[in-house]
Parts: structure tokens; sequence; C-alpha cells
């Protein structure tokens, strides 16, 4: 946001007063609550993830794919 654009936005809000309770609005709730058995599973990329961990991964490397060390 360049120098012109602040200047805009404190204008605004602060010398023009518009929406002085700004702070305390908050997001909508969901009028139709989500069944817990239809939110995703927040770790589910985490587990995927550790199950395929490092060393199944060095067991499975290209042959020559690091002649230096196993990564």
């Amino acid at each position: 946001m360049d120098v012109r654009n602040q200047s805009k936005v404190i204008e605004l809000f602060i010398l023009k007063k518009i929406d002085n309770d700004w702070i305390n609005h908050k997001l909508p709730s969901d009028d139709i609550p989500i069944p817990p058995s239809e939110v995703p599973e927040q770790d589910r990329e985490l587990n995927f993830l550790l199950e395929a961990n490092e060393t199944r991964w060095q067991d499975q490397r290209p042959p020559n794919f690091c002649f230096e060390h196993r990564h």
C-alpha cells in the first residue's frame, strides 16, 4: 500500500470517523451448523506425511540418486 492509500485509509477511519466500532465487527456465524461427521480431518495431510516417513523413502529412492549421502 503506497503512502497515498495509507493516508486515505487514515482519513476515512480517523478523520471522518467512518464505522467507529469497526474493531468489534465479527464474521457472521453459520446459520446451519456443520455436523462433526462432515468436518474433514484436520491432520489428514500430516498423517500422510508421517506414514511416508524418511526411512521408507530412503529405501525406495531411485538408484544413484545421491552419491554423497542418503537423504
